[in-house]
């Protein structure tokens, strides 16, 4: 588990833009530890390029988009 927090903070640390869909499908699988399928990650970078997001903020909308899901799955 540790491990797992020290990869998504350095994989945070760096606040640049998610400019490509390698950088996405790495930080799904840190957050989620599974594969994206190719229509998340599509959506993920298309979302990213249109709001101009940073990682950390897509980490956010991720956990948040995860999280409404099981919410709603209760």
């Amino acid at each position: 588990m540790i491990y797992r927090l020290i990869f998504i903070f350095l994989l945070l640390i760096d606040f640049s833009y998610a400019t490509n869909k390698d950088d996405i499908i790495k930080l799904y699988m840190a957050l989620f530890f599974r594969a994206a399928e190719k229509e998340g990650v599509d959506n993920w970078y298309n979302d990213a390029t249109i709001n101009n997001c940073s990682l950390s903020q897509l980490a956010n909308s991720m956990i948040n988009a995860a999280s409404s899901l099981v919410s709603n799955d209760a």
